[in-house]
């Protein structure tokens, strides 16, 4: 079901649609987890068919990689629904920044954009810097054995 229709060029192009069998496939997640995310407001299928089988587009694809990108990295459930409305929320700026040429008004939607990208910048770094403090712990760890193996005859 998500191949595209059209490729030959004599029909138009179909947007793919997904089962969330097929979305699962794509992403390495587990249907389970899918659920979970749909459970939690991260992801909205685009359809609802009868026998409560949901459909996705491709934008819906892109987001749930996007949920398990961050999930990998340990971002928490809570952490990525705050990421993903502050992504909604720049989508929206942007949209208003293009409807208006006012000169004041694109610059405090502009200041507006870079506060949120300054916020994401921060959970980032503080995300990195936990990491870089276990990567350390551990390289202590390596090292010390490094050392105990050199002592032993």
């Amino acid at each position: 079901m998500g191949g595209q229709a059209g490729e030959s060029g004599a029909e138009p192009a179909v947007a793919p649609i997904y089962r969330i069998g097929e979305m699962a496939q794509q992403t390495g997640l587990t249907v389970r987890a899918i659920r979970l995310y749909e459970e939690e407001g991260l992801l909205r299928p685009s359809l609802h068919v009868r026998g409560a089988n949901r459909l996705y587009n491709a934008a819906d694809l892109e987001r749930l990689k996007q949920i398990a990108g961050l999930r990998n990295v340990g971002f928490s459930i809570a952490e990525i629904r705050d990421l993903l409305e502050d992504d909604a929320r720049r989508r929206q700026l942007q949209a208003r920044y293009q409807a208006t040429t006012d000169p004041a008004e694109r610059r405090r939607l502009l200041a507006e954009t870079m506060a949120l990208s300054q916020q994401l910048i921060a959970a980032l770094e503080r995300r990195c810097a936990r990491v870089q403090a276990l990567l350390d712990e551990e390289q202590e760890r390596l090292q010390a054995l490094r050392d105990r193996m050199n002592g032993v005859e």
